[in-house]
């Protein structure tokens, strides 16, 4: 992995790959802006917690591969949440590999919070559910991976299968905008709980064979030790 976070404006380069990432960790809400030198751009991840957040960051810091703000329970804040921008080897076919950890903790208070996520493209999403990407006995509808292309590049966003239970989509399969909203059950008092998305990007045309191969390698890929 060469890529690495700039301490000084949180942006990672992929110079060598002909892409480039930006992000503001301090206005999670602001998409991750995801750009290539043959002009691709997509919008991606933006992070709106709900209820709504006093959104003031206590801590934001750069360790080894992961970028990472902590924003604190303040005033009327129902809970307190973290995200990790995590930069990864992506699977073979994909030249940029972000994952997205998201945790929530109810410190002071019983809860239901959510979080959205929303990612936008002009070319549209195709939706792959879990069940035409993975093989099992326990078949599942709920959509596991989006895919935007056009004859330059491809986005692929990828869903956590162990969070597909805690994710609710609010937009249609096909729009340009898509809206994953996660978490939404009560909480008690003292809970953390933990969602992971990743984002892929290549410069080549991404068949239903490349999603499934690369959603086989999300599940099948050890926890990392710093979630």
């Amino acid at each position: 992995m060469t890529a690495k976070w700039s301490p000084l404006r949180t942006v990672a380069e992929f110079n060598q790959q002909g892409w480039s990432v930006e992000l503001d960790p301090s206005r999670p809400t602001e998409p991750l802006v995801l750009k290539s030198s043959q002009g691709l751009r997509w919008e991606a991840l933006a992070i709106k917690p709900l209820p709504q957040h006093s959104m003031q960051a206590e801590e934001i810091y750069i360790r080894e591969q992961d970028l990472i703000a902590r924003f604190g329970q303040h005033g009327k804040d129902a809970y307190s949440f973290q995200v990790d921008w995590r930069l990864f080897t992506p699977p073979a076919g994909f030249e940029v590999g972000i994952e997205v950890w998201i945790s929530l903790q109810t410190s002071l208070l019983d809860s239901a919070p959510k979080i959205e996520i929303s990612s936008q493209t002009i070319n549209g999403w195709r939706g792959f559910p879990h069940r035409q990407l993975v093989t099992d006995d326990a078949a599942q509808d709920a959509i596991a991976a989006m895919l935007s292309s056009d004859k330059s590049g491809s986005c692929l966003w990828l869903i956590e299968p162990r969070d597909l239970q805690q994710v609710y989509w609010k937009t249609k399969p096909d729009s340009q905008r898509q809206v994953a909203e996660l978490f939404g059950a009560f909480l008690e008092k003292g809970v953390i709980r933990r969602a992971r998305v990743q984002l892929l990007a290549t410069h080549q045309t991404v068949s239903p064979e490349d999603v499934q191969r690369a959603y086989s390698q999300l599940i099948n890929a050890e926890l990392p030790l710093t979630t």
